[in-house]
């Protein structure tokens, strides 16, 4: 994965991911729009043949690399206890 900063200010980020896919993507998404200090994330393929996608965060005044870096947090722990939960029903200890 490369990522490279197309554009920041105080409160606002748009980043170029190269050799990643959508899914990781929408899960720290998903994150981001969860937060209160997050005004608008959204991400977008330019090309569906190529392997970029971009992602743009407006904060409302925080830091969108701090608003970042929170978001991928939590998307990691919620993976996490997802593996969790699916290793209970795979190994027979789940309902």
């Amino acid at each position: 994965m490369d990522i490279s900063i197309v554009s920041k200010n105080k409160s606002s980020l748009e980043l170029e991911i190269s050799d990643q896919d959508q899914a990781l993507i929408a899960i720290v998404h998903h994150e981001l729009i969860g937060s209160k200090k997050v005004e608008f994330a959204a991400f977008k393929a330019p090309h569906p043949l190529l392997k970029k996608i971009l992602l743009k965060i407006d904060t409302k005044g925080s830091d969108p690399f701090t608003e970042l870096s929170s978001s991928c947090k939590n998307a990691s722990t919620e993976i996490k206890k997802l593996s969790v939960e699916a290793s209970k029903i795979l190994d027979g200890g789940g309902d």
